[in-house]
């Protein structure tokens, strides 16, 4: 999966870059609030 980002983002266009970059985030930001509600 994370091979897959990282062929994308290399083929990529900046803004499709800083979108990958913000979907990451956000999905970081769901796997923290799910599995680390304390730090929260």
């Amino acid at each position: 999966m994370f091979l897959k980002y990282s062929v994308s983002v290399s083929r990529a266009p900046p803004q499709n870059i800083i979108f990958l970059v913000v979907a990451v985030k956000e999905h970081w930001f769901r796997f923290f609030e799910q599995y680390f509600p304390a730090l929260l």
